[in-house]
């Protein structure tokens, strides 16, 4: 299977051989079709990266696993997608301590989840446990603003 992947005429059938590659126990050549799907050209989807990122832990690489799904935020449908992508993302990357590459893609990458308050009460526990106390009073000044009232309307 090996041979047969390298060759330019399985392209199309890329998806396949990565999910067999998976399903025999070959993580990283499994891993390695996906991420030739990600640069094929082909309209790119959720799942491959989500694949990706499944075969990474399998292969205890959470950082790379957090990275994968980074790379696939942009393909988010929804808020809630997206935030669970981000969460898990900043999870594997926490749990590989790579703390500050964490709070970086926080920084980089929170865009519209800077108003949920799920994210941003994750985001301020991994500042602590990231001896960030400074960037966890930043991402709890949010949140407060979240569940203030706003001037004019009743609580």
């Amino acid at each position: 299977m090996h041979h047969l992947t390298q060759s330019p005429l399985f392209n199309d059938r890329l998806e396949y051989f990565a999910a067999k590659a998976a399903a025999m126990g070959e993580i990283r050549l499994a891993r390695r079709l996906y991420f030739r799907l990600v640069t094929s050209g082909q309209p790119l989807q959720l799942a491959w990266y989500q694949h990706i990122a499944t075969l990474s832990l399998a292969d205890n690489q959470p950082a790379a696993a957090g990275r994968v799904l980074l790379m696939a935020l942009e393909l988010a449908k929804t808020d809630e997608q997206r935030r669970r992508l981000f969460l898990q993302a900043i999870r594997h990357l926490q749990a590989a301590n790579r703390l500050d590459e964490a709070l970086l893609a926080a920084r980089k990458r929170l865009g519209p989840l800077s108003r949920d308050p799920v994210t941003l009460e994750a985001l301020a526990r991994l500042a602590l446990a990231a001896n960030r106390p400074d960037m966890a009073a930043y991402y709890v000044s949010l949140l407060l603003q979240q569940s203030l009232p706003t001037q004019g309307k009743a609580p």
